[in-house]
């Protein structure tokens, strides 16, 4: 495998997988011994991401007909094509129980979504009272988490 910071299209029609993630591990250890700026190395993939995955979209559409072909399975430089059904939906709005069904479940979502919209905004622990029922109801505020990450627009 090569130890170069950029791969040829030649070069990389030849690795496994294996040597792709290592390939790409020796980019990243390359690019931190260079101490080379991280946002515009960021920004040069985000964009061939991009361009990879609108030239993947054009040429996905025009390889089904030759996959068609040749049954349908086919491995060409370590990589194995397949056509396959995926995505697949059921509609079972036509059968009346399962309208009925969904209709209460629809109505309890949206009964959950004011609680949690209730229990986004307090700052203590609130107890209510159902105006239908009489109970009282305890309301704890909400934890709240997430993850760091980076948001990239390409303009």
């Amino acid at each position: 495998m090569k130890n170069q910071l950029m791969l040829k299209a030649s070069d990389i029609m030849e690795l496994t997988k294996s040597e792709i993630i290592a390939q790409a591990n020796q980019m990243v250890f390359n690019f931190d011994v260079a101490s080379k700026d991280p946002l515009e190395q960021l920004a040069m993939i985000s964009k061939f991401q991009l361009l990879f995955e609108t030239l993947e979209k054009g040429i996905k559409e025009k390889s089904l007909d030759d996959l068609h072909k040749l049954g349908g399975k086919f491995t060409k430089h370590g990589v194995e094509f397949a056509i396959a059904e995926v995505g697949t939906k059921y509609d079972y709005s036509n059968t009346q129980r399962w309208v009925e069904l969904n209709n209460e479940i629809e109505s309890i979502k949206a009964k959950q979504k004011e609680v949690e919209s209730f229990c986004k905004v307090i700052s203590s622990i609130t107890t209510t009272v159902d105006p239908d029922t009489g109970e009282a109801l305890e309301f704890i505020p909400a934890s709240k988490s997430s993850t760091t990450s980076i948001k990239k627009t390409i303009k």
